[in-house]
């Protein structure tokens, strides 16, 4: 028998949920994935358009952010994503390499073409020229490879992502862990392994250290995109590592530039041993004067550039190190990580019930108190549990409808007022589901501690609510010597059961 599933939808709307963050981990990872799915698939489509000289780029970040993606959430993704179709991710990824070096090279040298003396000048066009035919040859072999392999690859990992197993008997949606502890953990995870990165940053050529130092960016980067428009913290962040993404991405450029001019060298140099051979053999059994030796301008333009972007490469080493180890940026970039990873963490606990409740022998002497009678009764439901109360404090009556969701600590509640109308109209339909009580309120430093004391049955409960479950609850000496036991998480103590 297959466990059951939670679906979710095939094709996701282009945002996601509002409250992502209170998902469940397995749900949300899944909703992110899936959206990451999508805007690769969009950016393959662009391929097909030689015109558009962005889509080589945008087709690897998106890939990169999936795959990004993917490994974040590897252990909520579980029995969603395989091994296989992860390598797949990963040789596409490594098809669309070269032409995108090709397509940067070729603007540094153009860049560069600039500072260069127009002999040398000739060499630097000789390259460029090269450099475009190969990002050419490059770009076809890709959408080849793109053509053949991705499509099948999406569709099954769409089907995969868009459900998952979940155990009968698991905790109730409110009391489950959601998504924004994973979120946090995982954004402080990732932010010290930036941080420790670019501490590696020592002198001399750490392009290296660089480049680790970027993946690590990226990696954070990528975690943050998709709660950006929820999280007021995350902009500014995003835009810190961007800058930074920036500036280590163009000294992983100018090390792939120096690779190339190398490479571009070696075969420069054979060109021209060539032309010495062809001019030698013209010039063999001639009387007279020998020709002329060709000019080797080709190789003297590559060893210029190589020696321009050596030097580009070290002064921005220089500045990344001067920020990011003397600087007050890395103390900036961790109390900004762990700003949006509290962030992140109070947003989720919005709208949860957070309260320890606690079984009483007899009503206790009471210090003044404000006294509430309470009447409230449930709507006929399982999953969807809808309560409507009705206060009167004072002779004064209010009525409200509420809806929570789990047991226990921690849950989710939703409520609001309602006219006295609407309640007489639904109150009859919870026949068989109300309890009675008297509630005393009894103000007690910040906290208020709330005494049921039920009119329909011999039940005393005490509950207090706190502003977070890792508070420490204290009991006042009036109340001490009255509490048989804390019930918090017995179900028989729930107001609904009570109700039956």
């Amino acid at each position: 028998m297959r466990p059951p599933t939670n679906g979710l939808p095939e094709d996701p709307p282009d945002d996601l949920p509002a409250d992502l963050l209170a998902r469940l981990p397995e749900e949300a990872a899944r909703r992110i994935a899936l959206a990451r799915l999508k805007d690769l698939d969009q950016a393959a489509r662009r391929l097909e358009d030689p015109d558009d000289a962005e889509a080589v780029h945008d087709l690897r970040v998106a890939l990169r952010r999936l795959r990004s993606t993917l490994r974040a959430w590897k252990l909520r993704l579980a029995g969603s994503v395989r091994g296989k179709q992860r390598r797949a991710l990963a040789e596409l990824q490594a098809v669309t390499g070269g032409g995108r070096d090709a397509e940067v090279g070729a603007r540094w040298v153009a860049d560069m073409s600039g500072a260069l003396s127009p002999s040398e000048r000739r060499g630097a066009l000789w390259l460029r020229g090269r450099l475009v035919k190969q990002a050419a040859r490059e770009r076809k072999t890709m959408r080849e490879a793109v053509e053949k392999t991705l499509p099948r690859l999406l569709k099954r990992l769409r089907k995969s992502l868009s459900s998952y197993a979940v155990a009968v008997g698991a905790q109730a949606t409110g009391s489950a862990p959601r998504f924004a502890a994973d979120f946090a953990l995982a954004l402080r995870r990732h932010g010290e392994n930036l941080l420790r990165s670019l501490g590696r940053l020592s002198g001399g050529d750490d392009s290296a250290v660089a480049h680790a130092a970027r993946i690590e960016g990226k990696r954070l980067r990528y975690l943050i995109e998709p709660l950006a428009e929820r999280l007021p913290e995350a902009p500014a962040l995003l835009e810190r590592l961007k800058g930074l993404q920036d500036d280590l991405g163009a000294i992983q450029d100018l090390v792939a530039l120096e690779e190339t001019v190398v490479h571009a060298g070696e075969e420069a140099a054979v060109e021209h041993a060539r032309k010495l051979h062809r001019a030698a053999g013209r010039g063999a059994g001639h009387s007279g004067a020998a020709p002329r030796a060709p000019r080797d301008e080709t190789r003297a333009g590559l060893l210029a550039l190589a020696r321009q972007s050596a030097e580009a490469r070290r002064q921005r080493l220089d500045l990344v190190r001067v920020g990011w180890r003397e600087g007050p940026a890395p103390a900036a970039l961790a109390a900004a990580v762990e700003a949006l990873a509290q962030a992140a963490e109070a947003e989720a606990c919005a709208g949860l019930e957070i309260e320890h409740k606690y079984l009483l022998r007899a009503l206790p002497p009471l210090p003044p108190a404000e006294v509430h009678e309470i009447e409230q009764g449930w709507l006929p439901g399982e999953q969807l549990q809808e309560r409507l109360r009705r206060v009167t404090v004072a002779g004064e009556a209010r009525c409200w409808r509420t809806v929570k969701l789990g047991r226990g600590l921690m849950r989710v509640e939703v409520e609001e007022e309602c006219p006295q109308a609407l309640f007489e109209s639904l109150w009859p339909l919870t026949l068989g589901l109300r309890v009675k009580k008297r509630r005393h309120v009894v103000a007690e430093g910040a906290r208020a501690w709330e005494i049921d004391e039920f009119l329909d049955r011999e039940l005393v409960l005490a509950e207090i609510e706190l502003t977070s479950a890792d508070e420490t609850v204290v009991l006042p000496d009036w109340l001490a010597p009255y509490v048989v036991r804390e019930v918090t998480d017995e179900n028989t103590y729930v107001n609904r059961r009570l109700a039956r």
